[in-house]
């Protein structure tokens, strides 16, 4: 689900305090899984809050992923998580996605650091797969054009602390080159610049709580490279936390959305009134997560409060059959699935915010889902594609 879209002031540059310089949408995406088509055990497997924003001069898109977590339900899945935020990304695109990676217990689901089948993922391996996210959102991607304004790379990454990428790859225990490859290591930004101009402000964002008061405190001049040196000593980057920061170019496919579609970024009747974000949210924070009893209870409340607003039904992706089986039904389009015993329903609370065509999705050599961004209603319409059971790292 989303907000409907506000005025945002993202950068601090803009002149007056009161100049807005970008539209700001809140959105959460939930997914849940029903084994063998039983409601009654439906559950929710994982979720991301992120920030969506448009630039009012330049129509450019920018996505701040604030949370990411996972409720521990349904363990012998994994790649869920990673497969989610790809085909978001790849939805968004073209877009700059901005990640503050931060190893935490739980972020989105009360009480799961408890649930004895949650894999949270130490600081070093949390960093190391965030990189290969991106980096494979960024490989499904048609990136021929987009190396004529990048040819040095997509992405930039950046340990607070560490100064260089060797350093940086021993400390997240990596030895494989590749998985930089496309990847500066540092900031986008001129160090001499005034942070405050060309770092953009999110809400939830350590970056911005430092400048903020640094500006509170009469130093509203903090350059970049001030900034990048003051980071390892603040609370939430420093006392020997690992985090990283992240900032990457999703391309568009050569053969995705038409350039005359992008100023339709927001329809505003694809999106929910700010109270009724509010309520949900609400509703998804109060909820427990602690077992799989709880996980259960906890879905079927929330999905009883998604009914209770008379809000459309979550987008549902059936699979079913071995693997083989689900490889053949990939390369079909609208195919509705068998009844077999191994049938999973992915269900996916999130309103989309496209009306221009039909929802597609392509298969990809990576087994991930992607999604072009298409509405119907008030949400996404996939054809019935596998998801695939896989053995991987969850992001938390």
């Amino acid at each position: 689900m989303a907000n409907r879209p506000e005025p945002f002031k993202l950068y601090g540059n803009s002149g007056s305090k009161n100049e807005t310089d970008a539209q700001h949408t809140k959105r959460l995406v939930l997914v849940s899984l029903t084994p063998q088509g039983d409601s009654t055990m439906r559950q929710i497997v994982c979720g991301m809050e992120a920030d969506e924003f448009v630039l009012d001069a330049t129509r450019q898109r920018i996505v701040y992923i604030a949370k990411v977590d996972t409720s521990g339900a349904f363990p012998d899945i994994r790649g869920m998580t990673a497969r989610l935020l790809q085909a978001y990304l790849r939805a968004m695109a073209p877009c700059t996605v901005h990640v503050f990676a931060r190893s935490q217990p739980q972020y989105l689901f009360r009480n799961s650091k408890k649930h004895p089948d949650k894999h949270i993922l130490s600081a070093r391996d949390l960093i190391r797969w965030w990189r290969k996210v991106i980096s494979q959102s960024v490989s499904q991607s048609d990136v021929a054009q987009d190396q004529k304004q990048a040819p040095g790379g997509f992405g930039w990454w950046w340990i607070p602390g560490v100064e260089d990428m060797s350093s940086a790859l021993r400390e997240t225990g990596d030895n494989s080159s590749s998985s930089t490859r496309g990847w500066t290591y540092g900031q986008p930004y001129e160090p001499a610049a005034r942070a405050r101009d060309v770092i953009p402000q999110f809400q939830d964002d350590t970056k911005a709580r430092v400048l903020k008061s640094a500006a509170e405190d009469g130093n509203d001049a903090m350059t970049v490279q001030e900034l990048q040196e003051l980071l390892p000593f603040t609370e939430e980057c420093g006392s020997n936390h690992q985090v990283g920061f992240f900032v990457a170019h999703i391309p568009t496919k050569a053969s995705g959305r038409d350039a005359a579609c992008e100023e339709e970024t927001e329809q505003e009747e694809n999106c929910v009134r700010q109270s009724v974000f509010t309520l949900l949210w609400n509703t998804l924070m109060e909820l427990h997560f602690h077992n799989k009893a709880e996980v259960i209870q906890g879905t079927r409340a929330f999905v009883a409060a998604w009914d209770q607003q008379k809000l459309s039904r979550p987008l549902e992706i059936a699979t079913c059959g071995s693997a083989s089986a689900e490889d053949k039904l990939l390369q079909r389009t609208a195919t509705a699935p068998s009844s077999a015993s191994s049938s999973i329903v992915v269900n996916t609370l999130s309103v989309k915010r496209r009306t221009v065509r039909p929802a597609n999705v392509q298969p990809l050599s990576s087994n991930t889902l992607s999604v072009k961004r298409a509405a119907v209603d008030t949400m996404a319409a996939v054809n019935s594609v596998p998801v695939k059971r896989i053995r991987g790292e969850d992001g938390k």
